[in-house]
């Protein structure tokens, strides 16, 4: 079907953070569409403000999802604390019920030690359960974090503008006018100082041209 064809009010976007995620890519994609009535594909500004906006969803999703853990951590650090508290309140009403009898007897001592022993148990029984699930969804989160990641792209890929956009060959320079030929200039022969100079012109004589 079509990409946008899941983009309805009627489902639920909150049980889900991949249909978050994707409904405000549909959203962000449908306005980018509407303002380029020409069609053609996005330009890689309009993709990267795409993938901002669902991206933002992705950590809104994710910090909503994580939200809970704090008291997971919480139980998971304090339970110890308080089985040793337990322990200390116990080992201090069995010296007290010695100081009391003034012996060191099992009558003194038991109900101290029996009632640091509950504590300790109470607070280890707390802090591990929390501890596990601590660690097992702080791993689910992580996980859904970098599926919601290469869910974006494969949201771009479906929606053609996965490829950027080939640049447009550039026209050939026009090849450069050759400038117009120089004439060539003649080398001019100077007399050489040793070549005998030129003869004077005969004298004429009466027309008969013999000299006198």
């Amino acid at each position: 079907g079509s990409l946008l064809s899941l983009n309805s009010g009627r489902l639920a976007p909150e049980f889900n953070p991949f249909f978050s995620v994707y409904q405000r890519g549909c959203q962000e994609l449908i306005r980018r569409r509407e303002e380029k009535p020409q069609g053609g594909k996005l330009s890689l500004d309009e993709r990267a403000k795409i993938r901002a906006a669902m991206d933002e969803t992705g950590r809104t999703q994710a910090s909503e999802m994580e939200k809970h853990l704090i008291f997971l951590a919480t139980a998971s650090a304090a339970g110890p604390l308080f089985g040793i508290l337990g322990t200390l309140w116990g080992v201090l009403i069995a010296f007290r019920r010695m100081g009391e009898l003034g012996a060191a007897t099992l009558d003194a001592v038991a109900p101290g030690i029996s009632e640091a022993l509950l504590t300790t148990v109470v607070g280890l029984g707390i802090a591990i359960p929390a501890l596990l699930a601590y660690n097992y969804f702080t791993h689910r989160v992580a996980k859904t974090v970098e599926r919601l990641d290469g869910f974006v792209g494969d949201f771009l890929n479906a929606a053609g503008e996965g490829k950027e956009s080939e640049p447009e060959a550039a026209e050939p320079p026009a090849p450069a006018e050759k400038p117009p030929a120089r004439p060539r200039l003649r080398p001019r022969i100077m007399p050489s100082a040793h070549a005998a100079p030129p003869a004077p012109p005969a004298a004429e004589d009466g027309g008969t041209g013999k000299p006198q």
